[in-house]
Parts: C-alpha cells; sequence; structure tokens
C-alpha cells in the first residue's frame, strides 16, 4: 500500500498499480529493493529490525526491539536514555510498510 500512498491523482494511482508484482515474493524483493536504497542509517535500522524480529523467539514489543536495535547498532553504548532510541515512527518508516505496530504494542510482519 505504501507504494499508492504518496500518488496525487487517479491516473498516478492507475499506473502505480499496472506496476505492481504479479507474486508475492515479487513483492517483497521490491519492497527489500526500496529498502537496500535508503540512506545508510535508514536502511540499518530497517535491516536490524527485520532480522530482530525474524530471529526472536517471542513477539516483541516496541520498547524491546528499539533497544536491541540501539545496542546492535551501537554495541559500545554504556547506560541509555531515552534520547538514545530511535523514534518509533522512524522505525516503522524505515521497514516501509513490512513491519506494524499492533494494539498491544507489539512490533510485526505485515501480511500481503
Amino acid at each position: 500500500m505504501t507504494l499508492l500512498s504518496g500518488q496525487i491523482s487517479r491516473n498516478k494511482i492507475r499506473q502505480a498499480l499496472e506496476k505492481l508484482p504479479d507474486r508475492l515474493y515479487d513483492t517483497y524483493d521490491t519492497i527489500m529493493d526500496r529498502i537496500g536504497k535508503q540512506d545508510e542509517e535508514r536502511k540499518m535500522i530497517a535491516t536490524t529490525a527485520l532480522t530482530w524480529i525474524t530471529c526472536a523467539r517471542k513477539r516483541l514489543k516496541v520498547e524491546e526491539l528499539v533497544h536491541a536495535i540501539l545496542v546492535s547498532l551501537d554495541p559500545e553504548i554504556g547506560d541509555i536514555e531515552t534520547d538514545d532510541l530511535i523514534d518509533v515512527d522512524v522505525l516503522l518508516s524505515s521497514c516501509l510498510g513490512l513491519v506494524v505496530l499492533n494494539k498491544e504494542g507489539v512490533v510485526e510482519y505485515v501480511s500481503l
């Protein structure tokens, strides 16, 4: 859906719909390509978040995930302060629609 959200006219929406991949795997590939084209910091946030969500033994609350990302990206960090943590909106937008925050505060993959 993020591919369509930035479109400003009906014709632009139709053009975007015509470019959508036919297969689910192609859709994921398209999103992962777009993640790889982000600036280095957002790309690292997204890939680290996706790795943690995939490999975690339990569903992660957003607070757990932002702490895990911080420690993964800056292993030398000492005391963690609130201002050190990645903003949740930055986290979600960096993942380009693959990840959402549910009403329980748990971060999970979007089912396409």
